[in-house]
């Protein structure tokens, strides 16, 4: 499993691999069947794993807690959530699809704005939250939380990611900053075009 806690600042976390647990163009879960063997293996219903998701699932769903969008409403402590609604390897991992915009016909764009609507309600608990900061944007990017162009040029709101969790962590508890892009894809000019 993916660590989900890529930093922390005093008593908030950020999160930066929002996995879903969705079905790729053929209707299969690859990735459960991954996650699946991951929490099998591991044997993390013994520790690892949040006890208060373990407890509300039964013995043959507990492995779901593996998965954010299924632990995030147990989780405890302040998060920031910075992930991009169009993950690259997420596409062509998760979702199966075998290109990238532009170089995808009419039916794979349906299928990418389809998975980026799947997201986006994934991550409602994150946005809906009085104390988690946000920052979801929909740039064909992955792992962006590793690249300085990301944290410097990629907008929503007007605002970049590092302005966004700055404003979180520094903000009280009452004014957490949570900006989300728009959609349908491609809908945000600060992103990358690639041909």
């Amino acid at each position: 499993m993916y660590s989900i806690y890529d930093a922390s600042y005093n008593d908030h976390n950020i999160f930066h691999r929002f996995l879903l647990d969705a079905p790729n163009i053929n209707g299969d879960y690859i990735q459960r069947g991954y996650l699946q063997a991951v929490y099998k293996m591991q044997n993390v219903s013994n520790g690892g794993l949040n006890n208060d998701c373990l407890a509300n699932m039964t013995s043959d769903e507990q492995w779901r807690c593996i998965f954010v969008p299924h632990m995030y409403s147990y989780i405890k402590t302040p998060i920031f959530t910075y992930n991009s609604a169009y993950d690259t390897w997420q596409l062509q991992n998760t979702l199966g699809l075998d290109c990238l915009p532009p170089k995808c016909d009419a039916e794979q764009m349906k299928q990418l704005e389809s998975y980026g609507q799947e997201f986006f309600e994934a991550v409602s608990p994150a946005i809906q939250s009085p104390s988690n900061g946000v920052f979801i944007d929909s740039c064909l990017v992955h792992c962006q939380s590793i690249y300085s162009i990301t944290w410097t040029h990629f907008k929503v709101g007007n605002q970049t990611v590092g302005e966004t969790l700055y404003a979180w962590l520094t903000s009280s508890r009452d004014h957490k900053h949570k900006e989300v892009d728009c959609s349908p894809f491609p809908c945000n000019p600060t992103c990358p075009v690639f041909n």
